[in-house]
């Protein structure tokens, strides 16, 4: 896939045993995904790997000549953060100790009143030929620079320290010409809709315009879909009759057309109609009304709510007849609307 400036596409490597145990799910590499989408660097591999040397050199190996190579993970103190000293060995290159970093790090150390050492120390180390980042929130640093033919970006894996980064990133990406200008999009964001069917129902609208980039994925809410003019293609933009053609074959499921979450356009909605809501849940423990009170200004809103997980608990508290529920079942629209 060539990319920006004629490189070739882009590969994220996750490093950590707990993306592979199951311990911690890989968040990074979806947010990345989205970040080099909206400049115009297609993503052409994804690899979670081990905490080990091997593991991450034969992702680096996978990785084409020319590619963005971007790794997450393995760069806190202890012996088992081995990623930059697997991508030193893989490229061939010396560890450096970089002065800014350790004089950073040390005065982060003695203003905590903790014990400069060689954990700290290890932190400070660099690939020769790589430059470095100041963490704002953490102590290891971003390194970028080319190594063996790629451009190569290690990043902490703690998601808030990598995005904390990534602006000084994306800065360096584009000095170096390896991203492309912020292309048009569109953007629909559905409820009710599985993929499948969000496919079915833009199959024809794909079909007639197949110059855009088309997309779509699964949210915390539903499934969006994205229509965006490739940024390597040159000047363009989105026909006025893509909007309208969503719209009317989504039609009831669309709920924003911006990354406007729906537990946010709820309130907004009950705020101007000067409306309350409450939730009585069952199978959902309790998640429709976290998702009502998470958001500031939402006691204008929400009342409260019941989670009524066992039967007796809907009978006694929501006045679900209990013949109901030996007709219908618990999950039924029957006694969902009872409880309601």
């Amino acid at each position: 896939m060539v990319g920006a400036a004629g490189t070739r596409g882009a590969v994220i490597i996750s490093v950590g045993d707990e993306l592979l145990s199951g311990r911690t799910v890989d968040t990074n590499s979806h947010w990345l995904q989205q970040q080099l989408g909206r400049r115009g660097l297609r993503v052409d591999a994804v690899h979670v790997v081990h905490d080990a040397p091997d593991a991450i050199s034969s992702a680096l190996d996978a990785a084409p000549s020319g590619a963005v190579v971007i790794l997450t993970g393995g760069l806190g103190p202890t012996a088992d953060d081995l990623t930059l000293a697997a991508v030193a060995d893989w490229a061939g290159a010396p560890m450096r100790v970089d002065p800014d970093v350790e004089a950073h790090l040390r005065r982060r150390a003695e203003k905590r009143n903790y014990p400069w050492g060689p954990n700290l120390r290890k932190q400070t180390l660099h690939p020769q030929g790589t430059r470095t980042l100041i963490n704002p929130l953490g102590t290891a640093p971003a390194v970028y620079g080319e190594l063996a033919g790629r451009y190569v970006i290690v990043l902490p894996g703690v998601p808030s320290e990598m995005k904390s980064l990534w602006p000084l990133v994306e800065v360096q990406l584009d000095a170096a010409g390896r991203l492309g200008p912020e292309g048009p999009s569109l953007l629909r964001r559905t409820v009710g809709l599985s993929e499948p069917e969000l496919s079915r129902r833009t199959e024809a609208m794909r079909e007639a315009h197949p110059d855009l980039l088309w997309s779509w994925w699964l949210t915390r809410w539903g499934v969006d879909v994205q229509a965006s003019v490739d940024p390597r293609s040159g000047d363009g933009s989105i026909p006025d009759e893509i909007g309208d053609a969503l719209d009317r074959g989504l039609a009831g499921h669309v709920y924003a057309d911006t990354l406007t979450d729906l537990h946010m356009v709820l309130q907004r909605e009950l705020l101007e109609r000067k409306l309350t809501m409450t939730a009585a849940e069952s199978c959902t423990g309790g998640m429709i009304n976290a998702a009502l009170s998470e958001l500031p200004g939402s006691s204008a809103v929400y009342r409260g709510g019941i989670v009524a997980y066992e039967n007796s608990v809907k009978t006694s508290l929501l006045d679900v007849p209990p013949d109901l529920l030996d007709a219908h079942g618990a999950v039924s629209r029957e006694v969902a609307l009872a409880m309601a």
